[in-house]
């Protein structure tokens, strides 16, 4: 049986100084960068802003969670370095078809992030169906960083103020 539907995700990525979400809509956003700057701890503040678009999705037994994992990483970075950065997850209603076309955003402010040193970074997004299980994550480090679930990469650089 061949599927009928698009069945695809999208996530924008970007980095900005500021910005406002009205009726799920970003608006205002100022200072997009891809650039940023960090303090003598190593540490900086960031506010990620991710636009996802569901395009005739099809949810998964019919679950009507969507969770989405972020993480850091070096690019070509010895060594290497990942961290997860957060976790959020998106209940749709109850009464939304198994296919839906839906968009939204989510707005992260990270206060004192630590890179370990300047260079090329990867800020990566995932998404599962249903909650996120911290146990699982626990055991696995990779459960929720496999190719099956990677939606998109904002690539950064990062350097000494």
């Amino acid at each position: 049986m061949t599927n009928n539907y698009i069945n695809r995700v999208n996530a924008t990525l970007f980095l900005c100084d500021e910005c406002e979400e009205i009726d799920g809509e970003l608006i205002n956003i100022n200072g997009i960068k891809n650039k940023i700057l960090i303090d003598e701890s190593k540490m900086t503040d960031i506010k990620l802003l991710c636009r996802v678009d569901l395009v005739e999705y099809v949810l998964r037994n019919s679950c009507k969670d969507l969770s989405f994992v972020f993480f850091i990483r070096t690019i070509n970075q010895t060594p290497a370095y990942i961290n997860r950065l957060s976790g959020c997850k998106v209940s749709l209603s109850s009464e939304v078809d198994d296919v839906i076309t839906y968009s939204f955003p989510i707005i992260t402010d990270y206060d004192n992030l630590p890179f370990p040193s300047e260079g090329k970074y990867a800020i990566e997004v995932y998404l599962f169906n249903g909650d996120i299980d911290v146990e699982k994550e626990k055991i696995d480090k990779k459960y929720y960083r496999r190719k099956e679930n990677f939606i998109n990469m904002l690539m950064i650089e990062v350097e000494k103020q």
